[in-house]
């Protein structure tokens, strides 16, 4: 249901649907990467690298998390932390040029 909500651009009702089933599977990596990606939205990015961080947690593979979780970092100015995070996330998917090149674009901070 959050990501139906998504899709119509109701940011605070896809919140909800995804408290909502973090309640019920408090520990889908899915959800939370789904939720903070509402969060950044919105633009709260404590909740946003909040999310990302648990769903990395659960799941330390799960590569999409790491790439917005570095990105969320760099918005917050915290470059170096950014670059290591996406350089795990290269780990995981070396030919990936996405990650290459926001790592190349953080390396200027």
């Amino acid at each position: 249901m959050g990501q139906t909500y998504v899709e119509l651009k109701n940011t605070q009702e896809s919140i909800y649907s995804f408290l909502k089933a973090d309640k019920i599977s408090p520990k889908n990596p899915i959800v939370l990467f789904h939720l903070g990606k509402s969060y950044r939205d919105v633009g709260d990015y404590k909740k946003e690298i909040k999310c990302y961080e648990k769903a990395v947690k659960i799941f330390p593979e799960f590569k999409n998390a790491l790439i917005e979780l570095g990105k969320a970092y760099a918005k917050k100015e915290k470059y170096k932390k950014a670059k290591n995070i996406l350089k795990k996330a290269q780990n995981l998917d070396p030919e990936n040029t996405e990650i290459e090149n926001l790592i190349n674009k953080y390396e200027k901070y």
